[in-house]
């Protein structure tokens, strides 16, 4: 009985097409980092939670935006797609948490790419009473494949 469980198990694993694999075989596997790539909030005592409301009188804007690598699954599949990724911006305009919340194409690597860039970005801080804060905010990365690539 435990054999056919793991059995079981590990089919419905290998079946389902993971993220961290590309869901297209070991030939194509997208390197997998914890801290880098989840794609649902995991906890951080020294974080708000991302759904909180943090008043402010201006959001943050972006002012440098770190292309994301087009995965190799993606590329080779000849599929788009596009990420809501949302982050937590410092009062210095740093990215101190990115996650995917939304992917229309997953499977591919999209969310792993989507918020590596997004730790590489750059900020202005939310204000409030004319003060830096820190604050969450999402935006969309779009994946376009591109000829001769």
């Amino acid at each position: 009985m435990p054999r056919t469980i793991i059995f079981i198990i590990t089919f419905a694993i290998l079946a389902s097409g993971c993220a961290w694999m590309g869901g297209h075989g070991p030939e194509e596997r997208i390197t997998f980092h914890p801290d880098s790539t989840t794609t649902t909030p995991t906890p951080d005592p020294n974080l708000p939670p991302a759904d909180e409301f943090i008043p402010v009188d201006e959001h943050p804007v972006q002012t440098y935006s770190e292309p994301p690598i087009y995965p190799v699954a993606a590329r080779r599949a000849k599929v788009t797609g596009s990420v809501i990724v949302q982050v937590f911006v410092d009062t210095q305009g740093k990215v101190l948490k990115a996650q995917a919340i939304q992917c229309d194409n997953p499977g591919y690597g999209f969310e792993i790419a989507a918020v590596a860039a997004a730790y590489k970005g750059k900020w202005r801080p939310a204000t409030a009473k004319g003060k830096p804060i820190a604050s969450w905010v999402s935006y969309k990365i779009d994946f376009a494949h591109r000829a001769g690539q």
